[in-house]
């Protein structure tokens, strides 16, 4: 049992290492390939890279109230 916990935790590391790199790719723009690991399948890095679209495009889609006090903070 204590193998499937630790091979379940590499696996969540490694997801969020992926996500974390490819989301700061997103923000910055093309640039460098993020690769992903070769024993993931198809369906796990689409569910990836779908989740990362959603977290990208509601990073640059910022409220109105946020961007009125990021305003505020720089008159």
């Amino acid at each position: 049992m204590a193998g499937n916990n630790q091979l379940a935790l590499q696996l969540t590391e490694a997801i969020a290492a992926y996500m974390q790199a490819k989301f700061r790719q997103e923000i910055k723009g093309p640039g460098d390939h993020v690769p992903f690991p070769s024993d993931w399948d198809l369906t796990l890095l689409q569910e990836c890279d779908q989740a990362i679209g959603i977290l990208a495009e509601a990073y640059h889609n910022c409220c109105m109230k946020h961007q009125l006090l990021l305003y505020a903070y720089f008159i």
